[in-house]
């Protein structure tokens, strides 16, 4: 996982996660996940926080786009936890991550 812009291009050659800028203006998420995928030959899934609050949008290399958020309280930093947790989800699960001892609830909807 790195972040868009990663001046080391170690990682933003090879990470198959990016944390993404929020889209330009007048641009769409897809939009702005074609210009990560586009810098970021490795990555697979760019992710981008979402419209609503502990949310996030994200967007795999295929085509794909998938939503989740957190239901209670969020982690520490919710979008980079929530792009590792979806790298990971099949469609429609839901996830309890603990981070520094506090269990977060990730849900993904099924669609």
């Amino acid at each position: 996982m790195t972040a868009e812009g990663e001046p080391d291009s170690r990682w933003s050659r090879t990470a198959d996660v990016v944390l993404a800028r929020p889209p330009a203006r007048g641009e769409t998420f897809r939009e702005a996940a074609e210009r990560v995928f586009r810098e970021h030959p490795g990555c697979w899934l760019a992710a981008f926080a979402g419209e609503q609050a502990n949310s996030c949008v994200a967007f795999t290399r295929d085509g794909g786009r998938t939503t989740a958020r957190w239901t209670g309280a969020a982690p520490p930093d919710p979008v980079a936890v929530a792009a590792s947790a979806l790298y990971a989800l099949p469609d429609g699960d839901r996830v309890v991550v603990t981070v520094a001892g506090l269990p977060c609830v990730l849900e993904r909807p099924a669609g």
